[in-house]
């Protein structure tokens, strides 16, 4: 994980893209949960429910 700025950078070992994430208590806009969603289940990183 990298700190830049007020978003957090998340990186995988086996996987190429990166995540951004905002610091907690900020409010993440509809198309960042969606994407953020989009990203887990692609790379199946949500475990088993």
């Amino acid at each position: 994980m990298r700190v830049k700025s007020s978003h957090h950078m998340f990186r995988k070992k086996a996987v190429i893209e990166k995540i951004n994430l905002q610091r907690e208590g900020n409010k993440a806009k509809p198309y960042q949960v969606k994407q953020v969603r989009n990203f887990i289940v692609k790379y199946k990183l949500g475990g088993t429910i």
